[in-house]
C-alpha cells in the first residue's frame, strides 16, 4: 500500500494569493479566500464547478466552515466579518469587525461564537446569530496574526508581531500564560486536538511545540528555510503540516520528532494548509494562486 501524500484535485480560479482554506465538515468541498477579494468554493467529490462569492471590499484574509456546514465566516481587510450563506447567490451579512486589518476568523466548537483577531491589536468575541459583540481580549502591543479556540472551546491561543503567544480564559476574560520570543515573530499558532499542548510557526523557519500544563517548550523543529506561514495539527494528534515561504510543505512526526515528508507542488510561497476534519485529505493554497487537495495516506500507515 502507497502511504505517500498525493495530489488528488488541481485548482484553478482565484486571481491572486490564496490566504485561507477551509474544508465543510463533510469533506465534499472547500472554500478558499483570496487577496483577489472573492471566496471560492469548490466540489472535492465531482467535477461541478466553483462558486465565487464577491462582496469584500478589499483582501479577503481568512476564512473558516461553520461546524454544522450550513455557513461560512470570512476576515477582510476591509476590516469586516461576512457570514455566507453558499447558496448558488451567495448571500451574506456583514459587520465593522475592527479598526483595522481582520487576520483571523474562527468558529467556536458549538458554532454559536466567532472569535476574530486584526491589526488593530485586538481580539474579539462575537455570537454569531446577532452578530453581537460579546467581549475583547487586550493585550497585544502589535499586529494579531492569529487566535484559536481551544478544543473545549474553553480557551483561546494567540500570536502577534510583538513576538508573543498569549492563552486567554473565556471565563475570566484574561489571559493566563504568554510565551515570548527573543529573536523571530510567530505567524501561526493552533491547539492540539487533544489541548494538551500548543504548536506556534514562526518567521524564522521554525516550529515549536508547548506544553499547556508546564509552559515548556517541548519541541522544536527547524522545519524550513524561510518563514513558516501556516501549521495544523493533523486530527489524530500525531502530526503536523506545514506551509513555509521557502514553496514548500512538511508534515512532521510528533511522536518520532521528525519531519518525515518535504512535499513541493506549488511555484511560489505556500501560504496556507488545513486538514479535513477526519484527517484523510489536506488541502495548501500559494501566492501562485493554485489550490492542490492532497490524500494524507501517511497517518494510515502508523495505525498498522
Amino acid at each position: 500500500m502507497d502511504l505517500d501524500p498525493v495530489v488528488e484535485k488541481h485548482y484553478k480560479g482565484h486571481s491572486g494569493t490564496i490566504t485561507g482554506l477551509s474544508f465543510h465538515p463533510e469533506s465534499k468541498k472547500i472554500v478558499s479566500s483570496s487577496v483577489d477579494k472573492t471566496l471560492m468554493v469548490w466540489q472535492i467529490a465531482d467535477s461541478t464547478r466553483a462558486y465565487k462569492f464577491h462582496a469584500h471590499k478589499d483582501e479577503v484574509l481568512d476564512v473558516d466552515y461553520a461546524p454544522s456546514g450550513e455557513v461560512f465566516a470570512s476576515a477582510s481587510k476591509d476590516r469586516t466579518v461576512r457570514i455566507w450563506v453558499p447558496k448558488i447567490r451567495g448571500e451574506s451579512l456583514d459587520f465593522i469587525a475592527h479598526q483595522g486589518a481582520v487576520r483571523a476568523v474562527q468558529f467556536s466548537p458549538d458554532g454559536h461564537k466567532l472569535i476574530t483577531c486584526s491589526d488593530d491589536k485586538n481580539i474579539k468575541l462575537w455570537m454569531v446569530c446577532q452578530r453581537r459583540f460579546l467581549q475583547s481580549f487586550p493585550g497585544h502591543t502589535n499586529w494579531v496574526r492569529q487566535v484559536r479556540f481551544s478544543p473545549d472551546g474553553k480557551l483561546l491561543v494567540s500570536c502577534s508581531d510583538d513576538k508573543t503567544l498569549r492563552i486567554w480564559d473565556l471565563a475570566s476574560n484574561k489571559c493566563i500564560s504568554t510565551f515570548n520570543e527573543l529573536k523571530a515573530s510567530y505567524l501561526d499558532v493552533g491547539f492540539h486536538p487533544l489541548g494538551v499542548s500548543i504548536g506556534a510557526a514562526t518567521t524564522d523557519g521554525s516550529v515549536k511545540i508547548f506544553d499547556m500544563k508546564t509552559g515548556f517548550l517541548q519541541q522544536c523543529y527547524d522545519a524550513h528555510e524561510d518563514a513558516v506561514n501556516k501549521i495544523k495539527f493533523h486530527p489524530n494528534g500525531k502530526f503536523i503540516l506545514t506551509a513555509s515561504k521557502d514553496g514548500s510543505m512538511k508534515i512532521l512526526d510528533l511522536l518520532e520528532g521528525r519531519p518525515i515528508y518535504t512535499l513541493k507542488g506549488h511555484n511560489s510561497n505556500v501560504t496556507t494548509v488545513t486538514f479535513s476534519q477526519d484527517g484523510d485529505y489536506f488541502a495548501s493554497g500559494s501566492v501562485d494562486r493554485q489550490l492542490f487537495v492532497w490524500k494524507s495516506n501517511f497517518h494510515k500507515g502508523n495505525n498498522c
